[in-house]
């Protein structure tokens, strides 16, 4: 298990905590240490640099208060620390490679359970209360065990496996599994197979038969997962068909008590945000457990003689059911002895809140932490910081005489001139237009032709995409992108003179455009600035429920006019682009199943010009067809395997 937290406190600790760098440990020492580990039942790591620092905070803390009421423990970057109820020097009990945490004071006093990693796998673990004579309580491997507690008569720990109850007896053995067990042939996958929830956080009540209980997951229906429900509560046949408000969303995590005997869990919270890790008082009187209001995480005080609850505290430690349960989704607590204050862990510090005032007084403590690390494992990495190679160019469009080529790379506009026999110095005098097939030419000299000139169009700081050439080739048009105001259409002169010219009068999300072959027209695809920002739809690809529509303007500027709705679609080889075609008076665009359609700038006279196809299934028994794709016109089909069509 690694030691992410402490990563992360080493970087703050500054040169007081900074070690000797060592060099990483050979292939050789590595081997050694895995079969020496191997062998006593420990970690493989040899430990070269120590980290010392001394702290009065810490992150994620569960803590435990002794029976006595004198003592508390908790853990610390994987070691166990203990501190006096009031505050003052804590003394680390527990060190190690081994990532010790979720400590658990017996009935007596006089023995902690814990989790640990010091043998190679995440194990259940006995030690005294000082610390002392630790051994292994488990023996897994690569099992997941979670929030261990004692049993009232101190002969067995209850703890969560891999998501379920497990007993274990102090003097060892395999565990019993208390709850998600199968029925006699219940099948294990499928529609029928029970349906277990998860419990964590177990915590006994007052009265042993009954175990609090985290629930996440399905809680109806099945063998150790059934809601008891509440016989006086029960509905009469007319409330059961009546009318009735709509059902109320809440949380996948609920606060259940579990009956051993029945091996029935009775959900007793329903919180919309969910609830996590109860906390009876030795009394039997209240319970706490943390939920969300809103944006912010709190403790609620239940009264479980007259079922009112309240908050007792807010804004406390975040729970983690929106991650990984590892180390349960919330902190371990504990009450006093007398049931007259909690005792838990937030904001970095440790805290006593009086019952039922919520009054909160901080119990200070200064810890001395040392670490033993493994080698530094630092590299020498040359990097080129005078030369960038750009690993992604986008929307390369070459000029229209196919000298010079337009494309953006790393969000800005460039332009460059085609290398030779690519269209540039060299080429042929001929038309403006580039040939629809250039001739083949040799790579130059050394290799693959490449461009070198590439020169920024723009100043500008803000996102550049989709260059598209005027059919003179004296402008390049594109678009613009920012997360604040929204983006523009603009046009530039390609030989650098000038600054950019905004087209659009209204800022929005453009993108997908392309010039009239008479130079008068631009065509886009338009979309709102909230819904881009809502959907992350971004230039070359767009969801299903993506809010755009074509739209054209004057090349020299204007307001933008709406054509049609687009849809979804990907842009990629011309997809649901906007263009023009032979026609100049019409628009072209392809739109998936209706095929490649034509329209009036208006959006009116719609028309398929071609679609595409497949044949149809096979008929009757032994008929094979081969499955190929046509291209067919909506009406009148010719016998052909290619069909196309063209409007009139």
């Amino acid at each position: 298990m690694t030691r992410l937290p402490l990563l992360g406190i080493a970087l703050l600790a500054g040169a007081a905590a900074r070690a000797t760098p060592a060099v990483a440990q050979t292939v050789a020492q590595a081997d050694s240490a895995a079969k020496a580990a191997a062998r006593a039942g420990g970690l493989p790591l040899i430990t070269t640099r120590t980290l010392k620092f001394s702290t009065n905070e810490g992150t994620w803390i569960s803590l435990d208060v002794a029976p006595d009421g004198n003592t508390i423990v908790f853990e610390l970057l994987g070691d166990l620390y203990t501190l006096p109820i009031g505050g003052g020097a804590a003394t680390r009990i527990t060190s190690g490679p081994g990532y010790d945490t979720q400590p658990r004071y017996a009935p007596d006093g006089r023995r902690l359970v814990f989790l640990s990693d010091r043998n190679g796998s995440e194990n259940l673990w006995l030690a005294n209360a000082d610390g002392t004579e630790p051994r292994a309580l488990s023996k897994a491997e690569r099992t997941n065990f979670v929030s261990p507690t004692w049993a009232p008569d101190g002969s067995y720990v209850l703890v969560t496996r891999a998501g379920q109850l497990w007993l274990h007896h102090v003097d060892g053995g395999s565990g019993v599994q208390v709850t998600g067990v199968r029925p006699p042939n219940a099948p294990t996958t499928g529609p029928a197979a029970p349906a277990f929830p998860a419990l964590l956080g177990a915590a006994f009540s007052n009265n042993p038969r009954y175990v609090w209980v985290n629930a996440n997951g399905n809680l109806g229906g099945a063998f150790q997962g059934e809601v008891v429900p509440d016989p006086a509560a029960a509905m009469g046949e007319d409330e059961a068909h009546g009318p009735r408000s709509s059902a109320r969303r809440i949380g996948t995590y609920q606060i259940g008590l579990f009956d051993r005997e029945q091996g029935r869990t009775a959900v007793r919270t329903s919180e919309s945000e969910g609830a996590f890790r109860p906390i009876p008082s030795p009394d039997g009187r209240w319970l706490v457990y943390a939920t969300r209001h809103d944006a912010r995480e709190g403790l609620k005080l239940l009264d479980l003689e007259s079922g009112e609850e309240r908050w007792l505290v807010m804004d406390v430690q975040r729970d983690a059911s929106q991650g990984g349960a590892d180390r349960d989704v919330y902190p371990g607590s504990a009450f006093t002895p007398d049931s007259r204050a909690l005792i838990t862990a937030y904001d970095g510090k440790i805290w006593r809140i009086a019952v039922p005032s919520g009054d909160v007084t901080p119990i200070p403590f200064a810890a001395e932490v040392e670490q033993q690390l493994g080698p530094l494992a630092r590299f020498d990495y040359p990097i080129n910081d005078s030369t960038l190679v750009v690993g992604q160019v986008r929307g390369a469009r070459p000029s229209p005489d196919g000298r010079r080529v337009t494309f953006t790379a790393l969000d800005r506009l460039y332009v460059a001139d085609l290398p030779p026999g690519r269209g540039g110095p060299g080429r042929p005098a001929g038309p403006a237009v580039a040939p629809a097939v250039a001739p083949a030419v040799a790579p130059a000299a050394g290799g693959t032709p490449t461009i070198t000139d590439a020169r920024r169009l723009t100043t500008g700081d803000v996102v550049e995409h989709a260059p598209v050439w005027s059919p003179d080739g004296r402008w390049v048009a594109y678009v613009t992108w920012n997360d604040s105001s929204g983006g523009d259409i603009y046009r530039i002169r390609t030989d650098g003179a000038g600054a950019p010219e905004r087209l659009t009068t209204r800022s929005a999300f453009y993108d997908k455009i392309s010039w009239s072959p008479d130079g008068s027209r631009l065509l886009a695809v338009r979309g709102s600035r909230t819904h881009r920002l809502k959907t992350l739809e971004d230039f070359g690809n767009h969801g299903p429920t993506a809010e755009l529509e074509i739209v054209w303007l004057p090349s020299s500027g204007g307001d933008a006019r709406s054509v049609a709705w687009l849809g979804s679609g990907a842009t990629e080889q011309g997809r649901n682009v906007p263009h023009f075609g032979p026609d100049s008076t019409r628009l072209y665009v392809w739109t998936g199943a209706d095929g490649l359609v034509s329209m009036r700038f208006d959006g009116t006279d719609r028309r398929t010009v071609v679609r595409v196809t497949g044949l149809p299934a096979p008929t009757g028994p032994g008929r094979r067809r081969p499955r190929t794709k046509s291209c067919s016109r909506p009406t009148a089909p010719r016998r052909s395997s290619v069909r196309t069509a063209t409007s009139s």
